[in-house]
């Protein structure tokens, strides 16, 4: 989607609900007017946080590069959220890969396996553990 069809779907979208899935920070840095944070990197706020929202809203979810908006739609999607960006649920081809520059030496290993599997699976022909779906 587009600037140009966010701000006409927007427009024309009485329903809609803009949330934005980055940090604190990215968000004090700039925002587009009348979006909500729920950072989807701080896992118990931002699962408090879905708590609190109406299911039944048109929900367009944004973050820096579009990583976290689909981490975001998928949790979303099975906690019964229907209305999401269909963009980023149809994607047939489109696996997660974590973000490797964070956490332990360990933890990041650990990814970093979990990256090649995902990779191995696909190219093989195999539907990836971690497949958006």
């Amino acid at each position: 989607i587009t600037s140009n069809e966010l701000i006409d779907k927007l427009e024309t979208d009485e329903n809609a609900f803009l949330l934005d899935v980055r940090s604190e920070e990215e968000y004090e840095e700039s925002h587009i007017p009348d979006s909500k944070l729920l950072n989807i990197r701080n896992p118990q706020l931002f699962m408090d946080g879905l708590k609190d929202l109406d299911k039944s809203k048109n929900y367009y979810v944004y973050c820096h590069s579009g990583v976290r908006s689909v981490q975001a739609c998928q949790v979303m999607k099975s906690f019964g959220f229907e209305n999401l960006n269909k963009e980023y649920l149809d994607c047939p081809n489109a696996i997660l890969l974590p973000h490797l520059g964070s956490a332990t030496n360990e933890t990041r290993e650990a990814m970093g396996f979990r990256v090649i599997k995902n990779l191995n699976e696909f190219f093989s022909g195999k539907v990836p553990e971690d497949k958006v779906s």
